[in-house]
């Protein structure tokens, strides 16, 4: 039975909400579409990469339309490597992505360089993010080579030697990247040990493989349905807005908070959704977290006089509604967060 995701519009939760003061402040903002894709790239360190086969690039070029070869794929940022005056920093926002030599993408992109990734917002093993209708990212561009392969084994040698010491100097000798760029020493270290932070069992992969980093032409941010029938919203997101954009300073430590909530708070984040959203649900789950709140997915059963059924019967399926649970103030501190996500859990618990 097909899912449909219905958007509540909830109360904002009750984080310290006995203080005055805290009351009488403005409400943060939701996170723009500019944000919310940037963030979610931040969250995740895996999207589902897609290439051209080799043997379509031909009538790619002439059709703009082609079979594509695609995979779950690796990747890192190297945003939290680099400041401004960094020459790395041009790479902010681009996902970086480590392919062998005799990989089928790394094959197919010597022919076509374009490529794809997807990347989901962060869910439960069990939670499949097509089937409960989350938001997703698209981004469509150039998957460009960072570096040969003698520079690649060079510079990942003396990250994971050096055990990625946030102070270590950059691995020696200049590097020629694809099409026109031209990448230091320092870009190669940076990329290399935000790969290996990222993925930390990445030794043997770092060593038999060439970096890429996709450089987005086109993101797209899908907004799922809302329960009217009708397909996702597609909003699309300016690259140079994207790349513009600071990462939320909690997105970082997204995946260790949710994983923590999601474990232990599955009958708080139903509570929550009942008290705050006015949603009755039977399961429910955090799939994002920023300064200002997070965003919670609750499943029910689907009314068995719901409209948008199409298999017939008058019903069956599950229907999910999608809420935002905005704090009162902003916490950017990651300790700060979780206190203001149990004070909340306090309210509606007690």
């Amino acid at each position: 039975s097909r899912c449909v995701l219905r958007a509540a519009a909830p109360r904002r939760c009750a984080a310290y909400a006995s203080d005055a003061a805290v009351e009488q402040q403005q409400q943060p903002t939701p996170p723009s579409p500019v944000q919310r894709v940037r963030n979610m790239v931040a969250m995740r360190t895996s999207g589902y990469l897609s290439t051209v086969p080799r043997i379509s690039a031909a009538t790619t070029r002439a059709t703009s339309a082609a079979p594509v070869f695609g995979s779950v794929m690796p990747y890192a940022l190297v945003d939290a490597h680099v400041t401004d005056d960094d020459e790395a920093a041009r790479l902010r926002g681009y996902p970086i992505v480590a392919l062998h030599q005799n990989e089928e993408h790394f094959l197919n992109v010597q022919e076509y360089d374009r490529a794809s990734l997807v990347v989901y917002p962060l869910t439960p093993k069990h939670v499949v993010p097509t089937d409960a209708g989350v938001p997703r990212a698209l981004l469509y561009g150039q998957l460009r080579r960072l570096c040969t392969v003698n520079e690649a084994l060079d510079a990942a040698q003396v990250v994971i030697t050096k055990s990625v010491a946030p102070t270590d100097e950059g691995a020696g000798g200049g590097a020629s990247g694809g099409g026109d760029d031209s990448y230091s020493s320092d870009v190669l270290d940076k990329a290399h040990r935000a790969f290996f932070r990222a993925h930390t069992k990445s030794q043997d992969l770092l060593l038999e493989s060439v970096l890429f980093y996709l450089e987005p032409e086109t993101i797209v941010y899908a907004v799922a349905p809302d329960g009217s029938g009708r397909a996702p919203r597609t909003l699309y997101v300016q690259p140079e807005q994207y790349t513009a954009a600071r990462i939320d300073p909690v997105a970082p430590h997204a995946r260790t908070i949710t994983d923590a909530i999601n474990s232990r708070h599955e009958r708080d984040l139903i509570l929550m959704a009942e008290h705050y959203g006015g949603e009755y649900v039977q399961s429910a789950f955090v799939y994002s977290i920023d300064s200002g709140g997070f965003e919670l997915a609750g499943a029910r059963p689907r009314p068995r006089t719901d409209d948008n059924d199409n298999g017939g019967g008058g019903g069956g399926g599950v229907e999910w509604v999608a809420m935002r649970m905005p704090f009162p103030q902003l916490f950017p501190e990651p300790q700060a967060w979780e206190d203001a996500f149990l004070s909340a859990v306090e309210h509606v618990t007690r």
